[in-house]
């Protein structure tokens, strides 16, 4: 053999390869290769014996568009950095893994164009699309129930819209968070939200606000800040260094709140909790660690993780699932940042 042809790409085997060395149609290949499909024992030993000595591989991607299944799942997150979000990577990798499905993720920015993104879960035939961290409108949610793409909020909840929301029952949160700095002393209340307009931060907001207000305390000083420990780092010196510095802060999420922490020990030379309480969301492992010893409100995201894949397996099998909301508990994580409770 020439060296000109050891250097040409190996053919790729394909199912009319593996018909005509077992004499049949390409169709019966098909049905060979799918074991709930109809077909005379002898008959598949046969297809599947030419598949082996051919070291037949199906594409699975190809198999899918036949069956309408092609069990790949699109995911889109907007931070694979931080720990709550490598932790949540982590576990629908796992679930879907665990239950025949295959993840494809789309790494995209907080206002990506979505509309490209559904261009490429057309394209890959994906079977479902799960949500979380990027903005979608009723309208990119609408484009996908016409393509018949199931879509899963998760972490997100916009009301009136035919997708399935599964998320933390952010109100709910808010309060307890409030309830909590108000049983430990707290005189003046902050709250750092997200500068971007998100449901999560929002409704953590209007919690941590309405139960303030139900116990005739003025509404909480409120201060923007992006995703970022810089970001809660300079949101806090703008805080405490302001005509009513508060004594009290919930920040929407643990990021934030290490920024906070750090601004306020660091270069403003508080104590805290014995001068400032801080408590974020997330329960991310940065503020296990002794130097933050963060108070937070912790998600069951494994139980969310586990609600997303038992709808995908409904998909799977046809099941048909009337939209609906799935809310969960939030826990808090009592640790050092937070002034001693009352008695």
């Amino acid at each position: 053999m020439s060296s000109e042809e050891d250097q040409r790409p190996l053919k790729r085997i394909t199912s009319i390869d593996v018909a005509k060395r077992a004499g049949v149609s390409q169709s019966t290949v098909s049905r060979a290769l799918n074991p709930n499909s109809k077909l005379s024992p002898a008959l598949r030993e046969k297809v599947l014996s030419s598949a082996k000595e051919l070291n037949y591989r199906p594409n699975a991607i190809a198999r899918g568009m036949s069956s309408r299944n092609t069990h790949i799942i699109g995911l889109t997150i907007s931070d694979t950095v931080s720990s709550y979000y490598y932790k949540l990577l982590k576990l629908f990798t796992k679930k879907m893994h665990e239950a025949g499905l295959q993840l494809m993720l789309f790494n995209t920015s907080e206002h990506a164009d979505m509309d490209r993104v559904l261009d490429r879960l057309i394209e890959y035939r994906v079977d479902s699309l799960i949500v979380e961290g990027v903005a979608v409108s009723k309208d990119f949610i609408g484009k996908c129930a016409e393509q018949e793409i199931p879509v899963i909020l998760f972490g997100r909840n916009i009301p009136d819209v035919k997708a399935h929301t599964i998320c933390l029952d952010d109100v709910a949160c808010g309060r307890k968070v409030a309830r909590l700095l108000h049983q430990t002393y707290a005189e003046s209340y902050a709250f750092i939200t997200a500068k971007e307009d998100k449901d999560s931060s929002r409704n953590r907001m209007t919690g941590f606000s309405d139960y303030l207000s139900e116990q005739g305390i003025p509404s909480p000083q409120v201060e923007g800040a992006g995703f970022s420990y810089e970001e809660g780092y300079a949101a806090a010196i703008r805080l405490l260094t302001g005509e009513n510095p508060p004594d009290a802060i919930c920040c929407v999420t643990d990021i934030i709140a290490l920024g906070v922490m750090d601004a306020a020990r660091h270069k403003l030379g508080l104590k805290i909790p014995e001068d400032l309480s801080v408590i974020g969301f997330d329960n991310i492992d940065e503020g296990k660690m002794d130097a933050f010893s963060l108070t937070t409100v912790s998600q069951p995201i494994e139980a969310m993780v586990d609600a997303s894949i038992e709808l995908l397996k409904a998909w799977q099998r046809n099941t048909p699932t009337e939209y609906d909301l799935q809310l969960f508990e939030g826990g808090l994580v009592l640790r050092d940042s937070v002034r001693t409770l009352k008695n």
